[in-house]
């Protein structure tokens, strides 16, 4: 794909993609917001390897994601290999999960490319935020273990990828198929949310019947 910038330590090369897996049964791809409501930190996975195809699609997931300026700068480190993923653990102490998981992409933003932008830890972030939804959609698990701004875990990786000076890693995620059930938990909160002004309580209801007395 044109201006993809990704190094891998696998090669793509099924031609089927599997959209979801559940306790062994595929199942057809989930809708957005069904992803987004029953998404979970996974934290057990089958060894059960995964779709070259269905890596490409989570990759392109990240590339879709917005990006401030429209700078260029995300890159990814596509990890299946087992010696690889055994050594996450040793570099951040959310990774165990790694040991068994046949997956994880390092995410990373390369300083040195133009135009560059001040926005880049967030360019990252919502780029980890959709390979974890589309991969709920295809019915994978994953875990987002948080990398940036901690400047020693950003040492370790570092040094363990042979990053270039100029690049930064931001986050890794976990992938696998679930070993847990996914599950929807409404985690809206009333009073985190507010209307036109700090501080005065936002109600879907009141703003529904306040909006229609509006004069247009």
């Amino acid at each position: 794909m044109p201006g993809m910038s990704i190094i891998s330590f696998c090669s793509f090369t099924s031609p089927f993609l599997v959209y979801a897996e559940k306790k062994g049964d595929d199942m057809p791809s989930t809708d957005a917001l069904s992803a987004i409501f029953t998404r979970r930190s996974m934290r057990g996975f089958s060894s059960r390897p995964i779709d070259g195809s269905t890596i490409h699609t989570l990759l392109r997931a990240a590339f879709s994601a917005p990006a401030a300026e429209n700078a260029h700068t995300r890159r990814f480190i596509v990890i299946t290999n087992r010696n690889a993923l055994d050594t996450l653990p040793a570099l951040h102490p959310s990774a165990e999960p790694a040991r068994q998981s046949p997956l994880s992409i390092l995410v990373c933003c390369d300083t040195s490319i133009e135009p560059q932008t001040l926005f880049w830890p967030q360019d990252c972030a919502v780029a980890t935020q959709n390979i974890m939804l589309a991969a709920r959609a295809m019915g994978l698990g994953s875990l987002w273990c948080g990398i940036h701004p901690l400047e020693a875990r950003e040492k370790a990786f570092i040094s363990a990828f042979s990053l270039p000076g100029t690049v930064r890693p931001v986050s890794l995620v976990i992938l696998g198929y679930p070993l847990q059930s996914f599950f929807e938990k409404d985690l809206y909160d009333d009073h985190a949310v507010f209307s036109n002004l700090w501080g005065k309580s936002y109600r879907p209801k009141q703003e529904e019947d306040s909006s229609q007395n509006v004069p247009l």
